[in-house]
C-alpha cells in the first residue's frame, strides 16, 4: 500500500517526540531477510531546521489513505496457545451474587465473560484491528481494558468466568 507520493508523519523519540513531516520518493522492490520489512526513503521537509543525523531511526506513519475496520484497544487483546482472543460479557450474566460485603450491606455484581477468538491485523495509534471467528450478537460488550487479568482467572477452569 505504499508508494511514491505518499505523506509521511516522523516522531522524534530523542527530540521530545517532535513531529517532522515529509513525503516517500523510493519503495525497495523486495523484503529484508531478517525483519521481514521493506526499506522506504522519504525525503523531509525543511530537514535543515532539525538535528538529525544520517541512519538514525525514527517512528514514522506512513499516510495510506483512510480504511474504517473493526478494532479494539490492545489492552483489549489476549494471547493463549497460539491465538488471539478478546472478552465479551455474555448477554444477562449480569447477577447479583448471595454474597454481602464486609460491612454486609451491599450485594456484589458478577459478571460471566466468554472468550471469542479474532484474527489481528494492523496496530495503530494503542488500537488493533480485528476480525471476528464467529459473529457476535448486537450491542455486545466487549473489555477493553484488564483482559490478560480474566484469561489469568480463567486458566483455572474450562469455564470463563
Amino acid at each position: 500500500m505504499v508508494k511514491i507520493g505518499q505523506k509521511v508523519n516522523f516522531i522524534l523519540a530523542n527530540q521530545n517526540n517532535q513531529e517532522i513531516q515529509g513525503e516517500v520518493y523510493g519503495v525497495n522492490k523486495s523484503f529484508e531477510d531478517e525483519s521481514k520489512g521493506i526499506i522506504v526513503h522519504a525525503v523531509i521537509k525543511n530537514a535543515a531546521k532539525y538535528r538529525l543525523i544520517q541512519g538514525m531511526y525514527v517512528t514514522a506513519l506512513i499516510d495510506v489513505g483512510k480504511q474504517q475496520v473493526s478494532a479494539v484497544p490492545v489492552d483489549a487483546l489476549v494471547r493463549s496457545e497460539g491465538r488471539d482472543y478478546i472478552f465479551v460479557a455474555r448477554p444477562g450474566h449480569a447477577e447479583t451474587d448471595s454474597m454481602k460485603n464486609a460491612e454486609g450491606k451491599e450485594k456484589e455484581e458478577s459478571i460471566q465473560f466468554k472468550k471469542a477468538e479474532v484474527i489481528t491485523g494492523v496496530p495503530e495509534l494503542g488500537y488493533t484491528e480485528i476480525t471476528l471467528i464467529d459473529k457476535l450478537p448486537e450491542n455486545s460488550r466487549i473489555v477493553t481494558k484488564g483482559a490478560f487479568y480474566i484469561l489469568s482467572k480463567s486458566k483455572g477452569s474450562a469455564e470463563e468466568e
